[in-house]
């Protein structure tokens, strides 16, 4: 055996055992990463998440996971900063939803460059708040959780086949009869959180009629859910923009990893092909060639932790660990890697 499989098989077997510790999280096993390195790369001083890969602009989403992970961290003077920004920059429609994408103009000015909302925008801030005013005390937090709530129900609550969910964004979902939803925006850890301050049984029941959409929303051969999904008389992958399981729909296995059928085959077919594709065609039952960001292997290893496939989980936190040291400046990576340490969207 020669010593650099020596090595290799050492460094499996210590990632092995870390992975299988109670408290064990993706963050330990990559010097540098963590929250801190977040704030310092994607923060600025002003408190707006920059997406460099999309012209330094800012999204509502991205100030959601930042509002999070500032609470998940006990962060309170980040957490003031961002909702700060996000306030004064985000919350300018009459509906009180957040406008989701902001960044330069033609002309060179910083301003919404869409004021449509985002509902996974709205719903993450919803549940930051409410958790750093269970957190820290603070009333206020309440009252803007609730007020979010509000909007939200009030402007983007549909029912299909009796089932009550909301829709992605309050404009550009609902075509004729038809209705698209995004798996990824069914978030039972926010609506378990909205039910506490405002109305619980319509929270409630987003919960349980979001759990039995969401089990119908796995499609193809690798019984993985779409990124965008049509409801029609039947959920099916929404024709030209959502017959993929890629960066939208990963987030599923964030948010509900124990109860994703393809999560097995998909862990198998990473292991085997030696990379997570990018993307997978779930109509055509095909798999790119390229490769997933390294916060897309982060879930899947949480993922593969949660169904008890420690063996696999391992393997894939290294394969994470190494595709997150050939990435740069992405922000949505970094943030879906901090998420996967904690349970807060479960």
């Amino acid at each position: 055996m020669s010593g650099k499989t020596l090595h290799h098989r050492i460094v499996f077997f210590l990632l092995l055992a870390l992975f299988a510790m109670p408290g064990f999280s993706a963050r330990n096993a990559v010097a540098g990463t963590g929250w801190d390195g977040f704030k310092t790369e994607f923060l600025s001083a002003d408190g707006r998440v920059i997406d460099y890969g999309q012209g330094d602009i800012s999204h509502s989403e991205g100030q959601a996971y930042a509002l999070l992970l500032a609470e998940i961290h006990d962060d309170r003077a980040t957490f003031d900063r961002v909702l700060q920004w996000t306030m004064n920059n985000l919350a300018q429609r009459p509906d009180g939803l957040l406008a989701w994408k902001w960044g330069k103009d033609d002309h060179n000015q910083w301003r919404i460059l869409d004021g449509n909302n985002a509902t996974d925008g709205d719903l993450i801030t919803a549940l930051a708040l409410a958790r750093a005013a269970a957190r820290w005390n603070e009333p206020l937090y309440a009252e803007k959780a609730k007020s979010l709530a509000r909007s939200m129900r009030e402007n983007l609550s549909r029912e299909w086949q009796g089932m009550l969910f909301l829709l992605p964004g309050k404009s550009g979902f609902e075509n004729g009869g038809n209705l698209v939803v995004n798996p990824s925006y069914i978030l039972p850890a926010a609506y378990s959180a909205l039910a506490n301050i405002d109305d619980r049984e319509f929270w409630n029941r987003c919960a349980q009629d979001g759990e039995n959409l969401a089990s119908r929303m796995n499609f193809g051969h690798w019984v993985l859910p779409a990124d965008w999904v049509e409801l029609s008389d039947v959920p099916r992958p929404l024709p030209g923009r959502g017959e993929f399981f890629s960066m939208d729909a990963i987030r599923v296995l964030l948010v509900r990893p124990g109860k994703v059928p393809g999560v097995a085959k998909l862990t198998e077919h990473t292991l085997r092909l030696g990379m997570l594709p990018f993307r997978i065609d779930l109509v055509r039952d095909t798999a790119s060639i390229q490769e997933a960001n390294a916060g897309s292997y982060y879930i899947l290893a949480s993922a593969a932790r949660t169904a008890g496939r420690a063996n696999e989980a391992a393997q894939l936190l290294q394969m994470a660990n190494d595709r997150r040291a050939r990435e740069k400046q992405q922000y949505f990576s970094r943030a879906l890697e901090l998420l996967a340490e904690s349970d807060a969207l479960r």
